[in-house]
């Protein structure tokens, strides 16, 4: 199955670029909707493919739009705090050398 978001770890990063101080969920759910129409667009029909596709009262492994964009966001955030962390880790360990 290709990506739903081809680039994403990219796109994700311009997003956070293009608001610069001013990240909440909120703001880059909105700024991603807005960079990104097409990408949204293909969320939202893979969702409702699953949706279609699953018998009634059967989960389907796809989360609904929303959550798909949280998620994103909260593992960016994951991502950029380890990122950071690894950094100080490395600048203590070469001070200490």
């Amino acid at each position: 199955m290709p990506a739903l978001v081809v680039k994403k770890e990219e796109k994700v990063d311009a997003v956070f670029a293009a608001l610069g101080s001013e990240i909440t969920e909120k703001a880059f759910i909105d700024k991603f909707k807005e960079m990104y129409p097409k990408d949204w667009g293909r969320i939202q029909a893979k969702f409702a493919e699953e949706e279609r596709k699953t018998k009634p009262g059967k989960p389907h492994p796809m989360p609904h739009p929303d959550v798909y964009m949280r998620n994103m966001y909260k593992n960016a955030i994951q991502h950029r705090e380890s990122g950071i962390q690894n950094r100080r880790d490395r600048r203590m360990a070469e001070a200490k050398e």
